[in-house]
């Protein structure tokens, strides 16, 4: 078997499917020394009007999968950039304080964009969209981990931030 793969010319191909509905599958194999398999592929794409080689079609299939990979990453990219815009569109309205753009950072963070992004872009600190009793706002509460690796109950966060909260 060679280890050069033959390559087929449109031309060729056009021959070859003409003497297969002529003579048959193994009247063609035996004198263009051709696969069957590859005659049946170049007939199916021929009945659906395919190109029957990637020199027609102008691009080989890796570089189309790189094509498309490439689209979606860009889509992406836009889809970030619109979502950028539109929260800077809504913060520059009024001068908000910053109980408002929590409120617009929330309306955003549904978005399929990470939590940090959307909060930078509203100025706010990642630190403001957890849980805060003072601007009445109840975000995600904060939980800590002790020194032996036990989580510490909620609760007895939130009494020490509102601890906290009153003595400034």
């Amino acid at each position: 078997m060679s280890k050069h793969r033959k390559s087929w010319s449109e031309t060729e191909i056009e021959n070859i499917l003409q003497h297969y509905q002529q003579h048959g599958i193994t009247a063609t194999v035996r004198l263009f020394n051709v696969a069957s398999s590859m005659i049946y592929r170049w007939h199916w794409h021929s009945m659906r009007g395919e190109p029957k080689t990637e020199v027609q079609s102008g691009i080989s299939q890796a570089e189309y999968h790189h094509l498309l990979r490439e689209n979606q990453l860009l889509k992406e990219l836009v889809a970030e950039k619109e979502l950028e815009i539109r929260v800077k569109d809504a913060l520059l309205k009024t001068c908000l304080s910053k109980q408002e753009r929590l409120i617009i950072a929330q309306e955003f963070i549904d978005f399929p964009f990470p939590m940090c992004k959307v909060l930078a872009w509203c100025s706010v600190a990642r630190s403001c969209f957890y849980y805060c009793s003072s601007i009445g706002l109840r975000g995600r509460k904060l939980y800590a981990v002790a020194k032996d690796g036990k989580v510490i109950d909620n609760e007895f966060i939130m009494k020490i931030i509102e601890q906290l909260d009153r003595i400034h």
